[in-house]
């Protein structure tokens, strides 16, 4: 049985959190960005090292915060075991 972070802390309190670190991390814009903004572009996060996964309800809820209609195609699931290299998670969105 998959156990996901929103199961015992509600999504709610997640985004709040999630929008302030934003804020506070991207401020009034983003130097390296700024050029895709309003263009389709995909991102793939990729296992660094070997281990066990963890965190990928947050990214997800990451992006889904800065594009509400991105699509998010998870590969990776929290609690998989991972390799150095494996893609976890691919997102597409402008």
């Amino acid at each position: 049985m998959r156990v996901r972070l929103t199961d015992f802390y509600p999504r709610s309190l997640l985004r709040r959190k999630l929008e302030f670190f934003l804020e506070e991390d991207v401020g009034f814009g983003d130097f390296y960005t700024d050029p895709f903004v309003d263009r389709r572009v995909e991102g793939r996060i990729l296992s660094k090292d070997e281990g066990l996964l963890c965190g990928v309800d947050v990214a997800a809820e990451v992006f889904f915060l800065v594009d509400e209609e991105c699509e998010v195609e998870r590969l990776k699931e929290d609690g998989d075991e991972v390799q150095r290299g494996d893609l976890v998670l691919r997102v597409r969105g402008t």
